[in-house]
């Protein structure tokens, strides 16, 4: 008997190659899906944080113009403009020479919060920037939102007053007269106070002249529970100018 050595064994060697070939590619593709998974852990995707167009804040920015040194109060406003509910978690200043305080915590579609604050210009000059990054989030968002209110002042030292500080004795009558007065390397030909009052006590506060003013405190009429309040004299020349000056209370010996 002859055998044929092409016979079977030569029909079966395409069949192997070709089993190798498509194990072969189903080997790289399984390795190619592995390493595309493991950079999905490695490497996740960047998720933005959500824009936030839903809180927006009046007025925006927020300009003092022309004001002298010291301690200069503000209010802006905060309001909910979306559908849904929105938590405001944090408040993050620029500067520590400001303080905010925030009348709400979560406000619903259409809600405001009246967001009282403060800076002190004591030492600065020329321009002055400061500002607020509110942190706030509706539900389903991934992270949390930013909205950004900036306050911006010209710190221009042009009137000096006649003391630096009031001081009153807590449970006794008496005035004290300030006179102001405009630096002599400035152009301003006249002052003119227009108004002044004093953030709280018992006191009575009189323009007397167009660059005096008299601050008068009477416990009879209302006992200061504060040691420290604050006298903010406005001028309409120069236009807007704004001068604070602090009131201290002395306790009687």
């Amino acid at each position: 008997m002859t055998v044929d050595a092409s016979g079977g064994q030569g029909e079966s060697q395409p069949q192997i190659q070709w089993a190798v070939l498509v194990y072969s590619v189903c080997s790289i593709v399984s390795g190619l899906s592995a390493l595309l998974l493991i950079c999905g852990f490695l490497f996740p995707p960047n998720v933005p944080s959500p824009t936030n167009d839903i809180l927006i804040c009046l007025p925006d920015p927020i300009n003092f113009g022309e004001i002298g040194e010291g301690l200069h109060e503000s209010r802006f406003i905060l309001k909910n403009v979306s559908s849904q509910p929105i938590v405001l978690h944090s408040i993050e200043r620029s500067c520590r020479c400001s303080n905010i305080n925030v009348s709400a915590k979560k406000l619903l579609p259409s809600e405001e919060a009246n967001c009282n604050f403060s800076i002190n210009t004591a030492g600065l000059r020329g321009p002055v920037g400061v500002s607020f990054v509110v942190f706030s989030s509706t539900e389903g968002d991934v992270g949390l939102r930013k909205t950004k209110v900036d306050v911006v002042a010209l710190v221009n030292p042009t009137v000096r007053s006649s003391i630096d500080q009031i001081e009153f004795q807590d449970g006794m009558a008496s005035a004290v007269t300030i006179d102001f007065t405009a630096e002599a390397s400035s152009d301003i030909e006249r002052l003119n106070v227009s108004s002044a009052a004093v953030d709280g006590g018992g006191f009575d506060v009189r323009v007397c002249d167009s660059d005096t003013v008299e601050v008068t405190f009477d416990p009879q009429r209302n006992m200061a529970t504060r040691p420290r309040y604050r006298l903010s004299v406005q001028f309409s020349s120069p236009e807007g100018y704004v001068l604070s000056l602090p009131i201290e209370m002395k306790k009687g010996g």
